[in-house]
Parts: structure tokens; C-alpha cells; sequence
């Protein structure tokens, strides 16, 4: 959509927004399906005009002969028209009664009152190149069936258009495919609509037929067998050769590529089709050479099947899913995340959130976004049909359909402004086993991290206000049992929304809070890249205990490196040896180029540092932190008197807390810790 067709559609609904008694707007389309769906629900009454019925048929073919044919040649009046327009000649209708009307309006089903008012002009067009310019039931007749066959063919032209022109339809179907756009309204609804049947109906029967046309009794001699057998073996070659040439070039390791290798050789589609097409186009002449292709197709996946099977269950540590933590990873790596949303709120935020997540256009990025919908409990009655209320007759649930048009249309506009495809799941299920459907798929994906919504959403006045309680609970949920780390979000709707996106001219502020342990050293992995982003100013905050009362410092890195470095080593409270070295790296790589800013608080307990929060809460448009795992830490003493949400950690609930006056977003990170149960898999 355009810039001048977005204004203008937003001018419509902003005059269409309440009812005027000024203003009735008439609406007429014949595609109804591409209005949108804003202006769809301003529509007050919907009148719809069918094709028309045998009966209208008649009524029109009168009308349309008396305008064409009876009137024609009739002198208009005037003095001009007399004078420069040739008079058409008279035409003389014999014959031509309402029984001959009636069939041909019983003929011309299907036909709009456009095709019609064209067919009694190519009447009138048949009359007139007649040698005695009469109308007679033959003539009619005779045009009336070539309109109607003109029609019928109009509509098949567009199915077999490819076909008459010699292409395979299979052929066309898979380049349309490949050249349909991934991403906008028709490739979502075609996707949702077509997936489910062409997985799990249409394939199954076509390679089914396909299978079932191999005649296996055509291996009946030692030449038969040796041209099956020398196709199987250049087929598994081919395939083997090419994978592992890949898997080499990507240094891949040998047993995995030589699984892989394996694995595509139960690809057999390719054969399959190339085959079909090879019959139906008369490539192929012979039907012993295509029934012998056939049967080494089928004895491949008879083979590689049971193979494949045994393979997998003895190479599962390598088809497993393992998690790689932020702290571990390259920033110039792909990035694969999971965003999970109740509603329309906090999808700007998210999708924000994705962009800045990537970094610069050239790393690669992978996003989904997963609309989780309740799924509510079935209220048992003893009422019968007739005795329910009319809220209660319908079955049919929306299951968020407003909800999720507001989605459609923000990941749109992203979309087409930043070039970024965002992957979109739909998930319906009650809030009891709603993170094992969130786990699971991303484990499928193999997410590097889950991003949650807050159970809790900005009121107007700035205050935070409580959702669903089983929103709280998914989350609590999914922090304990996801395979990789989860942040949840906590949006404050003002700062970290479409500003982010690659388009935009702002420069955001963002602060990464690090008082040590496994879970801030995750949030510094992940700030790694949003600092690399173009319209992010990152600055890392270090919070050190203060042995003696002095001034809380910041320094000027450029200047003072080495002192800064030197002191947060030499502090009285002993540090952790890996949240040293994470520092130490960070400060090397991005702090010393001038791309990441950097300052270090000193504080005696957890009051001065709620102070220092306090302090910077206007400064920054969103606030990074981990969640916990630093054990008993001085410097959060305190701070855990009187938590409301643990699931947030002690820092992260004294930044979300009502009490405390922030303008900016907050995002609380957790780093994926593995469990007994998985170290023992391993």
C-alpha cells in the first residue's frame, strides 16, 4: 500500500469512525474480499446483487431487444442529429417470440447483465451484416449458443491456458509457487487454507498413485535388474556426492553430512514429477523404460526408509536440540527467536524489538511471532438446543479474529518497510499446557530465545495493570521449562515500538544493567547485538560494591581504560571469574571502538541501588537486565522485601513495580540452565 492510499484509507475511517447524520457513504464492489477489514466493520447494512436469475435473464433479453433490435433505425429527434448522424436502417423481427426469449435465457446461466447487454449487440451486429437486415429465431438461436459457448470457454482459459499452450501444468504450479510472494494477506490466508490439505491429502494420494503405477513384474531378466540397480546406485552417488561436497564447503562434520547425505536420498519427489511430466508430454516414448524408472524409485525408498530410521535413533545427540547461549555466540551469527503475544498491545513493541535485535541488514535473521489464544472451558448445561440463550446457540468461535487482524496488518507494515519476513503461529489452548506448546515449537525451531509478554499492560495514566492470571502462569511456566533462554518483556508502549525499525530516524537509548552471574551475562551476549544497531545507543551499566563512601563515578573510557578496567577487578567484593572475562571481552570489542558506552556505579547495598535506578529512570527508553542466578549479592539487598513478581527477579520487579516512576520498557533476560535430566541425556 502506498503512502497517498494509506492516508487516504486513514482519512475514511477517521470521518467513518462514529455515526453522522450528515454523511451516508454507498459502498459498491464486486471483490468484496479486498476491502479492509476496518472499513468492512463500518458497514451498517450489506446488500448483495447475485447474478441474475432465469427470470432476470428474461426480463433483460427483453429489454435489451427492444433497445437494440426493435428500436434501431428510429429517428431521434433533433436538428443536428437529422443533419450529420447516417440513419441506420430498420430492422424486421419475424418469429421471434417469448418461448424462444425463455430458452435463451435459460441457456445464458452464469451470464452477468454486462455479458448480456454485449450478447444482443453482437444480435444486433448479426442482423445487420444479414443481406435482408431481418431477425428470424435461427439467427437468434445461432448467436445465443456461440455467446454461450464464448463464455464457457472464457472460463476454462485461464485453467488451461498453459496447457494449450504446451507447458506442463505441473511445471507452471511449482514456478507460480516459487514466484508468489512469502509474505502480505494472500500468501497468509492461502498458506493456512492449503497446508494442512495438500500435507496431508493431496501428497499422500498423488505419490500414492504414483507408487502404485510401478510395475514391479517388468524386472524379469538379468538386463532389467542390472538398469534398476545402476539407477539406484548413480541416484544414491549423486545425491551422496552432492551432500557431502556442501557439508565439506560448510565445514560440517563428516557424520553428520554423511547423515544428511542419507537423508536425501528419501527424497524422491523430484523423480517422481520429472517422470509424470516425462508420460503426460511424450518425452518419454517408452512405457518399459518409464515403468523400470518408476520401480527404482520405489525400491530406493524401500531401502533408505528402514536405513534412515536406524540411523536417526542411534545418531540422536547429533539431531538434538542444543541450545547455544547468547554469551557464547557470535553477534554476526544467525538469529533465531520466538516473540509470543496475547494481543494486539504489545505487538508494536515486539516487532520493534525483533529490529533491533538483528543488528545491522546484513546478518541473518529468522523471526516468529506467536499469537497465543485461550482456549476456553466447556460449560457443561442440562438446557436443551431450544432452551439456550442466543449468545449460547453459536459453535462457531472467533478464537481472537479481531485480535489477529490487527497482528496481520502491523507485521504487514514491518514488513514492507524494513524487508524482514516474520514468521507467524497461531496457537489455541488453555492456558494450562500453553507453554508446552510454546517450548516445543521452539525447540522445532530451535530458538535461540523466547520473548513473553508481561502479564501486566500500561494503563493511560502510566501505571501498569494486571491481565489474565494465566498469562502470569504461562510464563512462569516457560521460564522453568524452555530449552533455551526466555525474556520477558515488560512494555511500556512509549518507547520501544515501530521506532526501532530500520526506517526510522530516532535514536533510542537502551541501558544493560550488569551486577554478574550466568543470567546478566546472557543480557550482555544479546546487547551485543542491539549495540551493533544503527539506531541504538547502547551504554553498559556495572553496578560494583563500594568498600568506602565515595561518589558514584562515571568514566570516560577513551581516557581512562585502563584504571577502569584495573578497578573493576581489584574491588573489595570478589567478582566472578567468567563475569570478569565476558567485561573483559565486551570492553575490548565494542567499548574501545566507541560503538558501546560504558559506566560503572559503586554501591554499599541494595538501597543505593534502587536510588541509582531511580536516578537513570528518565535517561533511557529501555532498560536491559538478567533476571538472577548472582546467588546472595550485597548489592541487591533489600530490594526483594516486598517483590511482587519473582518470575522477574530482584532487580527486574523493582523496575516493573507500580511504585516505581519509569518511562521505558523493560526486557528481563534468563539464561537457559540445563537440567539433570538433560545432562544425564547427553
Amino acid at each position: 500500500m502506498s503512502e497517498a492510499q494509506r492516508s487516504a484509507l486513514n482519512a475514511l475511517l477517521f470521518r467513518t469512525g462514529d455515526q453522522s447524520k450528515d454523511i451516508v457513504l454507498a459502498l459498491a464492489t464486486n471483490r468484496p474480499g479486498d476491502l479492509d477489514s476496518a472499513v468492512a466493520d463500518r458497514i451498517d447494512e450489506v446488500l448483495e446483487f447475485p447474478l441474475p436469475g432465469e427470470d432476470e435473464r428474461f426480463k433483460l433479453l427483453k429489454l435489451y431487444l427492444n433497445k437494440y433490435i426493435a428500436e434501431a433505425g428510429e429517428r431521434k429527434p433533433g436538428l443536428f442529429s437529422n443533419l450529420f448522424q447516417k440513419q441506420q436502417k430498420k430492422i424486421e423481427i419475424k418469429g421471434l417470440n417469448d418461448d424462444i426469449i425463455k430458452e435463451a435465457a435459460a441457456k445464458t446461466e452464469g451470464f452477468s447483465g454486462r455479458e448480456i447487454a454485449k450478447l444482443m449487440a453482437s444480435v444486433q451486429a448479426a442482423v445487420y451484416g444479414s443481406e435482408d437486415c431481418v431477425l428470424d429465431p435461427n439467427l437468434f438461436r445461432e448467436v445465443v449458443d456461440y455467446k454461450v459457448a464464448e463464455h464457457q470457454q472464457r472460463k476454462k482459459l485461464a485453467a488451461t491456458s498453459l496447457e494449450t499452450l504446451g507447458f506442463s501444468s505441473i511445471i507452471a504450479c511449482f514456478l507460480i509457487g516459487a514466484l508468489f510472494p512469502r509474505g502480505g494477506k494472500t500468501g497468509r490466508t492461502l498458506l493456512i487454507k492449503l497446508s494442512y490439505s495438500v500435507h496431508n491429502f493431496v501428497l499422500p494420494v498423488y505419490f500414492g498413485y504414483s507408487g502404485f503405477k510401478a510395475d514391479l513384474t517388468v524386472i524379469d531378466s538379468f538386463r532389467n535388474f542390472a538398469i534398476v540397480a545402476i539407477v539406484i546406485l548413480l541416484s544414491i552417488g549423486g545425491k551422496v556426492t552432492g551432500t557431502l561436497a556442501a557439508c565439506f564447503h560448510l565445514k560440517i562434520p563428516l557424520n553428520e553430512g554423511v547423515l544428511l547425505a542419507f537423508l536425501m536420498n528419501l527424497k524422491g519427489h523430484v523423480d517422481l514429477l520429472a517422470l509424470t511430466v516425462g508420460v503426460e508430454n511424450k518425452v518419454m516414448s517408452s512405457q518399459i523404460f518409464y515403468n523400470l524408472m518408476m520401480a527404482a524409485v520405489v525400491i530406493n525408498s524401500l531401502i533408505w526408509g528402514p536405513l534412515i530410521a536406524f540411523m536417526v535413533r542411534r545418531e540422536s545427540d547429533i539431531l538434538g536440540y542444543k541450545h547455544l547461549a547468547f554469551e557464547f555466540q557470535s553477534p554476526e551469527s544467525e538469529l533465531k527467536l520466538l516473540a509470543c503475544v496475547h494481543g494486539p498491545r504489545p505487538v508494536a513493541t515486539m516487532i520493534g524489538l525483533i529490529a533491533s535485535c538483528r543488528g545491522p541488514e546484513t546478518i541473518a535473521i529468522t523471526p516468529y511471532l506467536m499469537h497465543l489464544i485461550e482456549l476456553p472451558a466447556k460449560t457443561k448445561t442440562n438446557l436443551l438446543y431450544h432452551q439456550k440463550e442466543e449468545d449460547e446457540l453459536s459453535d462457531d468461535d472467533d478464537y481472537g479474529g479481531n485480535d489477529v487482524v490487527e497482528i496481520n496488518e502491523a507485521v504487514d507494515i514491518f514488513t514492507a518497510e524494513t524487508g524482514v519476513h516474520i514468521h507467524q503461529v497461531k496457537v489455541v489452548s488453555p492456558f494450562a499446557s500453553m507453554y508446552s506448546d510454546v517450548c516445543e515449537f521452539a525447540e522445532d525451531m530451535r530458538a535461540s530465545i523466547i520473548i513473553l509478554p508481561f502479564h501486566k499492560h500500561q494503563r493511560i495514566d502510566g501505571k501498569l495493570e494486571s491481565g489474565k492470571e494465566g498469562i502470569r502462569t504461562t510464563n512462569q511456566k516457560v521460564l522453568r521449562h524452555a530449552k533455551c533462554s526466555v525474556a520477558i518483556l515488560v512494555d511500556r508502549g512509549l518507547t520501544a515500538g515501530t521506532s526501532y525499525t530500520s526506517g526510522s530516524g530516532s535514536l533510542q537509548h537502551v541501558a544493560m544493567l550488569f551486577f554478574g552471574g550466568p543470567d546478566d551475562r546472557e543480557a550482555l551476549g544479546l546487547s551485543k547485538r542491539l549495540g551493533m544497531h544503527h539506531h541504538i545507543n547502547l551504554t553498559i551499566i556495572r553496578f560494583l560494591y563500594k568498600s568506602d563512601p565515595t561518589e558514584n563515578m562515571g568514566f570516560d573510557i577513551d581516557q581512562k581504560e585502563g584504571d577502569l578496567l584495573m578497578r573493576a577487578r581489584s574491588n573489595h567484593e570478589p567478582q566472578n571469574d567468567a563475569d570478569n572475562i565476558a567485561l573483559t571481552d565486551f570492553f575490548n570489542r565494542y567499548v574501545t571502538s566507541g560503538q558501546v558506552g560504558y559506566v560503572e556505579k559503586q554501591v554499599a547495598n541494595g538501597g543505593e541501588t534502587a536510588c541509582a535506578l531511580r536516578d537513570m529512570a528518565d535517561m533511557y527508553s529501555m532498560f536491559i537486565v538478567g533476571k538472577g542466578g548472582r546467588g546472595h549479592s550485597t548489592l541487591t539487598t533489600g530490594m526483594s522485601d516486598w517483590e511482587e513478581c519473582p518470575e522477574l527477579g530482584k532487580v527486574g520487579d523493582f523496575l516493573a513495580s507500580s511504585d516505581f516512576d519509569l518511562s521505558g520498557s523493560v526486557l528481563v533476560i534468563q539464561q537457559h540452565r540445563p537440567s539433570k535430566t538433560e545432562d544425564e541425556d547427553r
